[in-house]
């Protein structure tokens, strides 16, 4: 059924009432429908419901002229020589030509993500936007179907074909019936944000004696409800996510994909993810080959988000802009840490010092006890040990279910160290994760019978000294 927001839209659905807006309309003259029944069909919407106004109709029809009024509501573009159409409608005119420089100039630095030598044969995947003179950023989702981890770095991908490395590079232009390209090589793939994380990605590009593509700013404001945007990227035809009646789409795209467009909306909301990643929704109308496009605060001329996913119509996803800032900040100033994907988080640098005799007659003292010690701000990322003898094992330790087991803070005050307790039982998952038949790693203190937790006594003190 027609979108309810159109109806709440009261100078859009003026304006499709009075104006030939579905005179002009070629595929209604295709179908051979009256005008005057498209605009009867949307008076009787308004005042009866579209489920009675539709039911009047053949359902074939009523399916088109819901698109077609859709289509009016959110329009998707062509783009052609760095400059968009001029919009079919006034409502759109009047919101979008005021700020046409400024739309243009972010339209140049937006490109479609190509492949070459890809084992399934894909031409292209997405899309991709300058935030720095040679970075772009793309979704998670787009950079893994060339890219993986190889522990803490990231590398193209190879065709096991052809044994040949997949070529990526991105095309700035890719647009309505111009042939000319704009193409600069992807060179390295400098972060995959992990599963778990927002779904966005950094790529670097060559991009030698290029000087007409400006960065596009990110904006550090919060995203607010109901603001106008624009989407800027290339759909693709995406019916296995989409499965959506033809006539939608067709109106829509009029079955011309993979070019580059202009898809004006709104935010809808803001929302938390399941993981909770921060994300805001829309309502432009994208499809599968829009995923790592710009959301843009047109007004502003700023990126207020990275559109990732969505259901064509309905709802879409985009990564705020500050997100992206934060993670590019910190791959610039070099603070960005990359986790080995086959490992823990904590890497344990070996000492080669020799073994201290330990004086078990004097009671431990926090400050000169020999213990895993965070780096780096209290960061996880790196950690030392410092070895020492522990004392006889004296007690069998349970084996549980998952493989491995840590002791518990099971005081308001203790000696135990917070990092120190997340650091083993991290090391502990990650040896489970590699080594799932066993041996298994049990992590306590062995001088209680059964193991677990002891008040703190001459030899070590919980949560200090652990015994494997």
């Amino acid at each position: 059924m027609p979108s309810e927001s159109l109806f709440n839209n009261t100078e859009l659905t003026q304006e499709l009432l009075e104006t030939n807006y579905f005179e002009d309309s070629q595929r209604l003259r295709a179908a051979e429908i009256d005008p005057k029944l498209a605009r009867d069909y949307l008076k009787a919407s308004l005042a009866e419901g579209t489920a009675k106004a539709a039911a009047e109709l053949e359902p074939l029809n009523a399916i088109l002229l819901e698109a077609i009024i859709k289509q009016a509501e959110r329009p998707a573009i062509k783009i052609q020589n760095n400059s968009f159409e001029t919009p079919r409608t006034e409502y759109w005119r009047r919101r979008l030509e005021p700020h046409r420089t400024t739309i243009d100039t972010v339209i140049k630095s937006v490109g479609r993500i190509e492949l070459r030598e890809h084992p399934r044969g894909l031409s292209y995947v997405g899309t991709g936007w300058l935030v720095t003179d040679d970075i772009i950023v793309t979704n998670r989702h787009v950079a893994q179907t060339f890219a993986f981890q190889e522990g803490r770095k990231f590398t193209f991908q190879t065709n096991p074909f052809e044994n040949k490395t997949i070529k990526v590079n991105v095309d700035f232009r890719e647009e309505y019936r111009i042939d000319q390209e704009e193409q600069f090589d992807i060179v390295d793939v400098l972060y995959i944000e992990p599963q778990q994380g927002s779904d966005m990605a950094f790529l670097k590009v060559k991009r030698s004696g290029d000087t007409s593509r400006s960065v596009i700013a990110l904006a550090t404001e919060s995203v607010s409800g109901e603001s106008e945007i624009t989407v800027i990227g290339y759909p693709a035809r995406d019916s296995q996510r989409n499965p959506i009646e033809p006539a939608k789409l067709y109106e829509t795209f009029e079955d011309i994909y993979d070019i580059k467009r202009l898809q004006p909306g709104e935010v809808m909301s803001t929302a938390r993810l399941s993981q909770n990643v921060p994300v805001f929704t829309h309502d432009c109308s994208t499809l599968g080959g829009n995923s790592g496009s710009v959301v843009l605060d047109f007004k502003t001329g700023k990126a207020i988000g990275l559109h990732f996913g969505g259901i064509f119509q309905q709802e879409n996803y985009a990564v705020p802009a500050a997100i992206i800032q934060r993670r590019l900040d910190e791959l610039l100033s070099g603070r960005l840490v990359i986790e080995s994907p086959n490992e823990s988080p904590i890497v344990i640098f070996s000492s080669p010092i020799d073994l201290e005799a330990v004086d078990n007659e004097t009671p431990i003292q926090l400050e000169d006890t020999p213990c895993f010690c965070p780096l780096d701000d209290g960061s996880l990322e790196d950690l030392i040990i410092e070895a020492v003898p522990f004392p006889a094992v004296n007690t069998q330790l349970p084996i549980l279910g998952t493989g491995y087991y840590s002791y518990s803070q099971f005081r308001d005050k203790q000696f135990g160290l917070p990092a120190t307790i997340k650091a083993i039982e991290e090391i502990g998952k990650a040896w489970f994760e590699n080594h799932r038949t066993g041996p298994v790693i049990g992590i306590g203190n062995i001088s209680k019978n059964g193991g677990g937790p002891v008040p703190p006594h001459k030899s070590h003190q919980t949560g200090l000294d652990v015994d494997f």
